[in-house]
């Protein structure tokens, strides 16, 4: 499987692809750059830049300028190839690659449509011709891929899940008010049904008030100023629990297919935590509030979806076969004059 982009100009034309259209950190990301060039271009090399960085921009007013602020923590250039004579001539040509990624690279990242603010992680491959240091703009494409967190190991053990226990004491030490709240794994995907497991035992002679669990999220972005904000995604609204009872419950959230991913970036941050809490009433005016929280990560989902050409129009270097062959698995006309960009979080998947 893979992904790929396209451009188009007058010269020729020149597509990345790659071996799939996600990776995790530390993987080592392969593709080919293939050059069509209908008539020799001054160059000195063919390039390939990989660049990765954070960016919010926010505009005041449609007139205005945006406001930008970016952290770029990826950016390097290889030459994929040198040319001898200083021109590349007509015909079909095929450059392979191969690029390590950093272990502590941060997941895609991008903020849901709707907010006053842009912001978003991306990486991408950018290909073009090298022209004495500075890139030609006879031909070039750029190609994103989607960088995932490092998947965590499903655990079996109960114990290890994340959760956390609440507990108070009543009129005395004796007495003990008792609420668990776990969840079946430690990460869980967008879109996917979350499992959280609710206990609670009231071992005491006092009322409780207002038992609840809070599902949040807190976004917080660096621009010109720290912008954060705390969002409820689910709620478990607060009952009394009369005294000597308990009860055991399993709610399923179901996560918003879009929400955004867990990011600790330099700019970017969101995190997901389950929040606990009730109140004690001790007598009829003395209320004790207890609240307790734990964090948990939501990551994104690889691509499911496979369609493109076969590997022998890859291979076989016959570039009109490769970009019908994409041409056929897009649906769309791939020749334009801009590159095709695919949708969503994940790249189009080629076999």
């Amino acid at each position: 499987m893979g992904s790929f982009s396209f451009e188009k100009s007058d010269k020729g034309q020149l597509i990345i692809q790659t071996d799939k259209g996600h990776y995790y950190p530390g993987e080592v990301a392969t593709g080919t750059v293939y050059i069509k060039v209908n008539e020799s271009i001054k160059c000195n090399s063919i390039s390939l830049r990989v660049t990765g960085k954070e960016k919010i921009s926010t505009h005041e007013k449609k007139l205005t300028p945006a406001k930008d602020n970016a952290s770029v923590f990826l950016d390097e250039t290889h030459q994929l190839h040198h040319v001898h004579d200083g021109s590349i001539e007509a015909g079909d040509y095929a450059f392979p690659f191969e690029f390590k990624l950093d272990d502590n690279l941060q997941p895609s990242f991008k903020l849901r449509d709707g907010h006053p603010v842009m912001a978003k992680i991306v990486y991408a491959f950018k290909a073009c011709l090298d022209v004495n240091g500075s890139w030609s703009e006879d031909l070039r494409s750029r190609q994103e891929i989607v960088i995932l967190p490092t998947p965590v190991k499903p655990s079996t053990d109960k114990e290890s899940r994340p959760g956390r226990e609440l507990r108070a004491s009543g009129r005395n030490s004796a007495e003990e008010v008792y609420l668990n709240v776990q969840m079946a794994k430690a990460e869980y995907a967008q879109g996917e049904p979350v499992s959280v497991l609710f206990q609670f035992r009231n071992d005491s002679s006092v009322k409780v008030r207002n038992a609840s669990v809070r599902m949040m999220q807190q976004l917080t972005l660096v621009n010109q100023t720290k912008l954060s904000c705390v969002k409820e995604i689910f709620s478990r609204p607060g009952e009394d629990v009369t005294p000597g009872s308990k009860y055991e419950q399993e709610m399923i959230v179901e996560l918003d297919p879009f929400v955004e991913v867990t990011v600790v970036g330099n700019l970017i941050q969101c995190h997901y935590w389950i929040e606990l809490n009730f109140d004690v009433l001790l007598a009829p005016n003395v209320v004790e509030n207890h609240e307790a929280k734990f964090l948990f990560d939501l990551i994104g989902h690889p691509p499911t979806g496979q369609w493109g050409p076969t590997t022998d129009a890859l291979f076989g270097h016959d570039f009109d076969l490769l970009v019908m062959a994409l041409d056929r698995a897009a649906g769309v006309a791939l020749w334009s004059d801009r590159a095709v960009q695919m949708s969503g979080i994940c790249a189009a998947d080629i076999r």
